[in-house]
């Protein structure tokens, strides 16, 4: 399984979002600089961040911190599902998020 560096996109902005995007057909495990937010709602399907794996049921909620490698959500899953994608630039998201003591509490866990 080679890892991809994914290159995104988010136009002068802070960053970037996806509604839908399709990929359950393929096997794209990649990393980023960007934090990536992910809700999907699916029967079920697998999660797969660095070299954790597990499953989720009905829907899921993950942030993904910079340069961890993952596995798109959506892989392998036959039936219908809803995904949005949010990548946030990384020095947007330790400059506004890491020191807000309502979001200190996860900083170690990404």
């Amino acid at each position: 399984m080679k890892i991809q560096l994914e290159a995104i996109s988010s136009k002068d902005s802070s960053f970037s979002l996806m509604f839908n995007p399709r990929l359950s057909d393929l096997f794209y495990w990649h990393f980023h600089p960007e934090y990536e937010l992910v809700y999907i709602e699916a029967m079920k399907g697998t999660r797969h961040i660095g070299d954790h794996i597990s499953t989720y049921e009905e829907s899921d909620l993950t942030l993904i911190g910079s340069n961890i490698p993952h596995l798109n959500f959506d892989y392998g899953i036959k039936t219908e599902y809803q995904k949005v994608v949010v990548h946030f630039k990384k020095d947007f998201f330790e400059s506004h998020f890491q020191r807000d003591s309502r979001i200190i509490f996860i900083s170690p866990a990404i």
